[in-house]
């Protein structure tokens, strides 16, 4: 039976380890805190970025001669092998911890339940999934990369009450409010590793798809900017090749050939890769997909225009989403989606749903599963 006080102190370590949302790729986000025999917090720690401390080592190290016989409550299974800092469970056995609490597990294969194996070979009494489903869910982008070796997809789009991305002649500038794109930039661009449009969103709106801060100011880290363009069709002006900030992927079809754009493309530091194309449908996003996972992409925001996201939602590629629906009708053509028609009892649909208003708009977000 899982104890009232342990899920108390597994909440707070979640709680610590979301603190580090979108900042620890390519490691998982971990939250760790240590409890004396009184039931009292000694010290906590979260894992803020790739190559910096562990949650565990820096509760422990917070605490020194305290975390004799402690309580350790740590949202992720310590990790048992050499990376970037030394083990975690070898900190453990160390500063002889009395009993170690895990929400869940370690999805990466090679690791899977090691760490738990040397915790208790070392006569340390180990309890698992405390708060497993919530632990689980924290880290989704993290175990879909290891376990299916392509990003997580979030789709983000602003619509009108009756679903049109644009006006009828075209224009989207704007359907979401100034504090609703601020939101996107300091919440949603900000915690992922690239945001992907189409080559039609690139005619019609020509996005620098940078990250800024509230006073419009070029971010250091920018994600990776990509773009679907099968025929090439970029022009060489446009915004996104002139921005210095931020690297630059263009997938395009392997039958493309304009050598020259290439070469011009390429002289700007901007990386192409030749994807083969999905029927009458454009390129194959399975393929596009798993490029970026060779890139090193985790999470993937796809912006792009009608096409874009219908294909991703038609296909089954979609994890979660953001959709700000605006106070506004429009009508026309511009519908956010225009892929196959789906039935009732089997059709892609919003679970885990969130809520948040801005001046004009409502965001509704959640899970996207199919069923």
């Amino acid at each position: 039976m899982i104890k009232n006080r342990d899920i108390e102190f597994m909440r707070r370590a979640i709680s610590l380890a979301k603190r580090a949302e979108g900042k620890t790729a390519p490691n998982p986000m971990v939250g760790a805190l240590l409890v004396d025999k009184k039931q009292r917090i000694i010290s906590e720690g979260y894992h803020r970025k790739a190559g910096s401390k562990h949650a565990e080592v820096i509760a422990i190290e917070k605490a020194g001669i305290r975390s004799k016989g402690a309580t350790l409550y740590v949202s992720l299974e310590p990790c048992s092998s050499y990376g970037k800092t030394p083990p975690c469970v070898d900190k453990i056995i160390d500063a002889k911890i009395g009993r170690v609490v895990i929400a869940t597990l370690d999805p990466n294969p090679k690791n899977h339940n090691k760490g738990v194996r040397i915790l208790r070979r070392e006569g340390i009494a180990v309890k698992v999934g405390v708060l497993k489903e919530e632990a689980e869910y924290l880290n989704r982008v993290f175990s879909k990369h290891i376990k299916n070796s392509i990003p997580y997809v979030s789709l983000k789009a602003a619509l009108s009450l009756d679903g049109r991305i644009a006006d009828s002649k075209g224009t989207s500038k704007w359907i979401s409010s100034p504090d609703a794109r601020e939101f996107v930039h300091k919440k949603i661009r900000s915690e992922v590793d690239a945001i992907m449009v189409g080559i039609g969103t690139i005619l019609k709106d020509d996005p620098s798809l940078t990250l800024r801060d509230s006073k419009g100011k070029l971010i250091k880290d920018q994600p990776l900017r990509v773009v679907l363009d099968s025929d090439l069709k970029i022009p060489l002006e446009s915004k996104i090749l002139k921005s210095k900030k931020g690297a630059v992927l263009i997938f395009t079809s392997i039958k493309t050939k304009k050598k020259k754009k290439r070469a011009e493309l390429k002289r700007r530091g901007v990386k192409i890769i030749d994807i083969a194309v999905y029927s009458c449908r454009g390129l194959d996003l399975k393929r596009v997909l798993k490029a970026l996972y060779r890139e090193g992409v985790f999470h993937l925001l796809v912006e792009g225009g009608s096409s874009v996201l219908s294909s991703f939602l038609e296909r089954g590629l979609a994890d979660y989403a953001y959709f700000f629906i605006s106070n506004m009708v429009l009508g026309g053509d511009y519908l956010m989606y225009n892929g196959r028609e789906f039935r009732l009892n089997r059709c892609p649909k919003m679970i885990r749903k969130d809520c948040r208003c801005f001046d004009n708009s409502i965001m509704v977000s959640g899970d996207i599963v199919n069923v």
